[in-house]
């Protein structure tokens, strides 16, 4: 199924009576008993995830435990404490003021340019740059906490 013919199927679920809505979560969820009290944003989304699902494949292995780390996070917190890292592209340049120097580094398809010199990651470049050991990206900035961003995002 096409992905415009699983959001036309959302859609219609989103439509559907209550009672209806109801035989589509059990149709969708023969093994299982519903819910009492589930609502009935949750009775469309569960469907919406089990066709998806169906159509399109389970997560990989890696994403599923990722997404438990991060539930799991969230419900002992509050809060996601989550690195994001910024995608690259091929031709990008990153400048990165250290001691006094500002240092000019370009992303290419397989590595970064530094000085004339290739390396195959941004934390070589930094522990060439600082005699010690960095991680690249948060070295350069692009990383940043979540709860960092959501802040800043607040601010002003």
């Amino acid at each position: 199924m096409p992905e415009a013919k699983i959001a036309a199927e959302i859609d219609r679920l989103s439509n559907l009576p209550l009672p209806a809505l109801r035989l589509e979560w059990h149709r969708a969820h023969p093994d299982k008993q519903m819910p009492k009290g589930l609502p009935r944003d949750l009775l469309v989304r569960t469907i919406a995830w089990k066709l998806q699902e169906k159509e399109l494949g389970r997560f990989p292995p890696a994403l599923k435990s990722k997404l438990q780390k991060l539930s799991a996070q969230l419900r002992k917190s509050g809060a996601l404490d989550v690195e994001r890292q910024a995608v690259i592209k091929s031709g990008t340049t990153l400048l990165r003021e250290w001691g006094g120097i500002t240092h000019r580094v370009t992303a290419l398809d397989d590595g970064f340019l530094f000085r004339d010199q290739r390396f195959a990651s941004l934390s070589e470049i930094a522990r060439e740059i600082t005699g010690t050991r960095w991680s690249g990206p948060r070295f350069f900035g692009l990383r940043q906490p979540v709860s960092k961003l959501a802040a800043s995002s607040t601010d002003g």
